[in-house]
């Protein structure tokens, strides 16, 4: 099973939103909305993967 994981940037982490699936088998796709490369100026664009991707349609 595939979990869909959303966090800000790439230094949080998934905290609970991502662990509890991890600890009961899920792979984990993670999407950052600020990429590392644009840390310091977070008004990047963000595209999420399709929800069908995850059966969530």
């Amino acid at each position: 099973m595939r979990a869909p994981v959303v966090g800000h940037d790439h230094m949080s982490g998934v905290g609970h939103g991502g662990e509890r699936p991890a600890e009961r088998g899920c792979r984990l796709d993670e999407s950052p909305v600020v990429p590392a490369a644009r840390y310091t100026t977070a008004d990047a664009e963000v595209a999420f993967p399709p929800s069908a991707n995850y059966g969530l349609n």
